[in-house]
């Protein structure tokens, strides 16, 4: 993938939306809850009606629905292993992976949040015949540390929102039992990454304005959470190479996309689609040029409480 690749598609970018437009992107709460909100229709329509909102892992050649359950499976074989009872998911979107560990886990508790208020709906809704499950819509930033406990505490692709990663882990840890586990899936800047360099540093702000992102954490700062909890790394994980397939199609649709820029920008004047399917296709385009300039990377972490 070379820079004159990039080049021609962030140039048609451009042609859609203003620079300064995407440079001074500054996200909240708010601007996620929106984008979710909005991108919902595209996720259900092209990625997964069930309602997954995550990358399919690949290790081998299977169904695309397969792949987007291998997140969840890791958490139920954690649960499994352990003999944990009670699970809950920061960041439940529309509630895909939590609604399929409450179905094949049916003796564990599960409960799930979400601050995307049509998010919850959708996931009350898929879970309406299971009674060992409840979804709620609140903030994980905001996240009240109260009496209840938890076995497991799990994330797929949404810390990255966090306004203070350390702050949510640290109370999700006060939240924990003893012996009990965070497990996180999650991009991250890579260790070596040069973000000196003005194109990597170009696409990486067109991707978290994508994504609508403050910024991503980094490696190393993930490692260090430990230090500011009372959590221990028990394993991470680089996942990097199993998501790559997934990521190079959503790479070919949205350059397709982009290849009419003006058209594009019209539909957006006249209200036809919303400015967050260009969002899309911006993280789509960037996404895999960082993954495969070891910008970013994609892990698994799992965290212990002692």
């Amino acid at each position: 993938m070379t820079n004159d690749n990039i080049d021609q598609h962030i140039n048609n970018l451009y042609k859609i939306v203003d620079k300064r437009t995407i440079f001074e992107n500054l996200n909240s709460p708010r601007s996620v809850a929106e984008y979710y909100h909005k991108s919902a229709f595209l996720y259900k329509k092209f990625h997964s009606p069930a309602g997954a909102m995550h990358l399919p892992i690949e290790f081998e050649k299977d169904s695309h629905a397969n792949k987007l359950k291998y997140q969840a499976e890791t958490v139920r074989l954690e649960i499994e292993k352990h003999g944990y009872s009670k699970v809950l998911e920061l960041g439940c979107g529309m509630g895909f992976n939590t609604t399929h560990l409450a179905q094949s886990l049916p003796d564990v508790h599960f409960s799930g949040i979400d601050l995307t208020p049509q998010s919850i709906k959708f996931a009350k809704k898929s879970s309406k015949d299971l009674s060992n499950v409840n979804f709620r819509c609140a903030d994980f930033d905001q996240l009240e540390v109260d009496s209840e406990k938890y076995d497991l505490i799990f994330a797929v692709e949404t810390l990255c929102h966090s306004l203070d990663l350390t702050a949510v882990l640290e109370k999700a840890s006060r939240m924990l039992n003893s012996n009990g586990r965070i497990v996180i899936f999650d991009g991250y800047i890579a260790d070596d990454a040069d973000l000196t360099n003005k194109r990597f540093l170009e696409a990486y702000k067109i991707n978290t304005w994508g994504f609508a992102l403050y910024e991503y954490q980094s490696l190393v700062e993930a490692r260090n959470i430990v230090h500011s909890t009372s959590l221990k790394l028990e394993s991470e994980v680089d996942l990097t190479p199993n998501i790559l397939p997934n990521v190079k199609t959503f790479d070919r649709g949205s350059k397709s996309a982009l290849k009419y820029p003006l058209l594009l920008k019209t539909l957006i004047k006249l209200r036809i689609i919303p400015l967050v399917y260009i969002k899309q296709f911006a993280s789509g385009m960037t996404g895999t040029y960082l993954l495969y300039n070891n910008v970013m990377k994609y892990y698994k972490f799992v965290f212990v409480k002692p």
